[in-house]
């Protein structure tokens, strides 16, 4: 079975929480498993115009749905298969991890890829800047962490920013959610399921 790449599935819980998003063929072997009852581990979720109902696939349903017209496929030896968008665990009721990982590429993300300092766009001229310095008893926390350019991070060193007359564009903080690893606008037929209380829920901080 060929699948396409880039093509992503959302991947529900069995009270319709987001989880996260999973390769489609990931969601397909889901959709092939069954308990040891029958039941099947997942179903195919479809909204039903005008996207206030939903209906329920087992694959063996789903697959016998031809493609609609301009849609990607999934192309076996003898027949193509519509692409699952969404796939909704039978019995899964946990819930989505809350914790952001504390990386040099979180921070990237956050500061959207500029010194702090000057507003450069960094490319791969580039360092993590304790605001405070650890010589001067900064902790390494998301609100005393920063991008900055080779120049802006040897102009500063160890003083403050009173010292080197230097100022942040922005006071960084913790994101609110994960940037990098999830992004859960590329699919319209999305949107019905992540709610956004989701996105603008306040996370605890896990770094001490």
């Amino acid at each position: 079975m060929r699948t396409l790449a880039k093509k992503r599935t959302l991947l529900l819980n069995k009270n319709w929480i987001v989880l996260k998003t999973i390769t489609v063929e990931r969601a397909v072997c889901l959709l092939f498993s069954t308990y040891k009852n029958g039941e099947p581990k997942a179903k195919v979720i479809e909204a039903v115009d005008p996207f206030t109902k939903f209906s329920e696939y087992t694959w063996q349903d789903w697959s016998k749905l031809r493609l609609k017209e301009g849609e990607d496929g999934i192309h076996c030896v003898n027949d193509i298969f519509r692409i699952p968008k969404v796939v909704k665990l039978t019995r899964c009721d946990r819930f989505p991890s809350d914790k952001i990982k504390f990386s040099r590429r979180a921070i990237y993300k956050r500061d959207e890829g500029r010194c702090m300092y000057c507003g450069k766009k960094v490319g791969n001229d580039w360092s993590l800047d304790h605001i405070l310095a650890k010589s001067r008893g900064g902790l390494t926390i998301w609100e005393n962490v920063c991008l900055s350019c080779f120049k802006c991070n040897l102009k500063k060193g160890s003083k403050t920013l009173e010292q080197c007359g230097m100022q942040l564009l922005k006071q960084p903080t913790k994101p609110k959610f994960n940037l990098f690893e999830e992004d859960f606008s590329s699919d319209i037929s999305w949107q019905d399921f992540v709610d956004k209380a989701y996105w603008n829920i306040e996370l605890k901080n896990d770094i001490k």
